[in-house]
Order: C-alpha cells, then sequence, then structure tokens
C-alpha cells in the first residue's frame, strides 16, 4: 500500500530533475508516467484482499463506506471551501457522477471507482464460488466486448481509467482464490518478479508511443505485468511497524496530495531551489499531514461509532 501510494505522489507531485530536452529527462518523463501502475497496485491489493476472506456483504460495504467513502466527502467539503467549488461540483463529486463525466479529471476519480469494485465483487465472488473456470473467462469477455463496443461507437472516453483496470481486479480475486503467493517460495517469487518487472518495464518503454485503436487506453492493461513484477518484488521486504504504519496512511497520501500537493511542491522549489531535494521534501511532508489526518480520522471515527 505504502509503494502505491509513493508511486502515485510522485505521478502527480515530481518535478523532473534532468535537463530538459536531454535523454535523461525524457527517459525521466517516463517514469513518472508510468508511476499511474500505483493505481493498478491499489485495484489488485483491494480484489486479492477481498478473495482471501470470507465476508459478509452488509459488513464489508459498511467498513468500506466508513473507511473510504466518508473520509472522501470530508475531502470534497475541504475542497468545497478551499477552491470555491459550486454546490454542484460538489455534488457530481460526492455522488460519483463527476467520474463518469470527467474521468480521470474527477477530484479524487479513484475513491468512486473503488466502491464500485466493492459493490462488484461480492456479485463476481458469487459468480465465481459456483464456476471458478467459467467466471473470469466470462468476466474477461465482456470486459473487451464493452469496451471495444465503447470505443467504436462512441466518442466516449471518461470511463477508461476505471474500466480497463478491470482485468488486474479478476487477475488479483484469481491468484487470491488460488493461492498462488502463499505457494510460492522467496526464490521463485524473486524470480518471477524480476522477470514480470523486467519484461513489463521493456513493453511499456517499447510501446510508449503506441496508439492503440482497438481499445481506448489500452495502456493500463499492457501494464499488468510490470504492477505484478513490482508487487511480487516488494513483497519480499520484510513487514515492520513502520512501514505497516505507513501503509495505512494510503488513502490521507491519495486525498492531501490531490489537494494541497501542488502549492507544497511549487513552495519546497522554491524554498531549495535543488530539484531532487525538493522533490522528497514535498514527500516528505504530505506524509506527515497524512499522519495527522490519519490520526484525526482515527479519533473523530472512534468518538462517533462509539456513540452510535
Amino acid at each position: 500500500m505504502l509503494f502505491s501510494a509513493l508511486l502515485i505522489v510522485i505521478f502527480h507531485l515530481w518535478i523532473p530533475v534532468s535537463i530538459p530536452q536531454s535523454q535523461a529527462y525524457e527517459f525521466e518523463a517516463f517514469l513518472k508516467r508510468i508511476c499511474y501502475i500505483g493505481v493498478d497496485i491499489f485495484f489488485f491489493l483491494s480484489a486479492y484482499s477481498y478473495a482471501s476472506k470470507e465476508r459478509k456483504f452488509k459488513d464489508f460495504i459498511l467498513n468500506r463506506f466508513k473507511k473510504i467513502y466518508i473520509p472522501f466527502v470530508v475531502f470534497s467539503v475541504v475542497m468545497l471551501i478551499y477552491s470555491s467549488w459550486d454546490i454542484s461540483r460538489f455534488l457530481l463529486t460526492v455522488s460519483g457522477v463527476n467520474l463518469f463525466i470527467r474521468g480521470g479529471g474527477s477530484f479524487l476519480w479513484f475513491i468512486p471507482a473503488i466502491m464500485i469494485v466493492y459493490l462488484i465483487l461480492p456479485l463476481y465472488d458469487r459468480l465465481y464460488r459456483k464456476n471458478s473456470i467459467l467466471a473470469p473467462v466470462i468476466a474477461f469477455i465482456v470486459y473487451f466486448a464493452v469496451a471495444a463496443t465503447v470505443t467504436n461507437l462512441t466518442n466516449y472516453t471518461s470511463i477508461f481509467i476505471m474500466l480497463n483496470r478491470f482485468p488486474i481486479i479478476i487477475i488479483g480475486h484469481l491468484l487470491a482464490k488460488k493461492k498462488v503467493f502463499e505457494n510460492l517460495s522467496d526464490k521463485k517469487t524473486l524470480a518471477l518478479g524480476l522477470l514480470f518487472f523486467i519484461a513489463g518495464f521493456a513493453i511499456l518503454y517499447l510501446t510508449r508511443n503506441t496508439f492503440y485503436s482497438f481499445i481506448r487506453e489500452f495502456y493500463y492493461v499492457v501494464s499488468i505485468p510490470l504492477s505484478m513484477g513490482c508487487m511480487m518484488l516488494i513483497s519480499l521486504v520484510k513487514p515492520n511497524r513502520f512501514i505497516d504504519s505507513l501503509g495505512e496512511l494510503t488513502l490521507e497520501m491519495y486525498g492531501l496530495q490531490m489537494i494541497f500537493g501542488g502549492k507544497i511542491a511549487t513552495a519546497m522549489f522554491r524554498l531549495i531551489s535543488i530539484k531532487l531535494l525538493s522533490n522528497i521534501a514535498t514527500i516528505v511532508i504530505v506524509i506527515a499531514l497524512s499522519f495527522i489526518v490519519h490520526i484525526l480520522f482515527n479519533k473523530v471515527g472512534e468518538i462517533k461509532w462509539q456513540k452510535a
């Protein structure tokens, strides 16, 4: 989760340190651009986590509502005040409608998207239990049919930022059910992780200027091998309290960097003027602020639910 959150922060806030127009600059820009896989990793982990345990639908949705949707509404209220939104934009955002209108341009689009996934996963899980072979096959066929139809018959693009994440969600669910990672030794995980990482990185680099006309924004699907490689390699890092604590800040990091991140990055660069150091300072400040907000959310949540 921490790795995923850091990639998203880098994607949005990293100031290139290389000399403009140089090959190094182009390569750095490519590295920054593919940090969108932080979102793919989060989608994968969400599906994997859900499929790893038996869950009651009502309890699961209520928990996700409290943990994810309520903070999303709080962040939206901050934007309503801080960025002088009109009330219609606020309502379109918190209702999730803006996700379908503006796609990635919608404020914190990922949260309405993941809430939709959480509503769909139990239904898919039920289908998987009935037939574990047909379920993923049907899911992939439906995905490709919908994506290809929308691509060829409309000019609509906003939905693809979510729709093209469905393959990695299906994969995450499948691998959890098959307990693939649990059955791999560290050596096999390392070998497969390196294989996926190198192959995935090469595929994205070689196709970086490719236009996928049959399904729009197909690079989200093409990036699955790199996402898988990164997750497998990161899984080899032994967990500790510090990393686990930072991993709990994912939602806060996502929200705060979208609200204040740009101004923090600009202020740090003006103050420090050394791009690499200002980038590091920006990340540290976002993490520190996220830690504070995380504590506040937990404290308020404890008081609210205890009273209830």
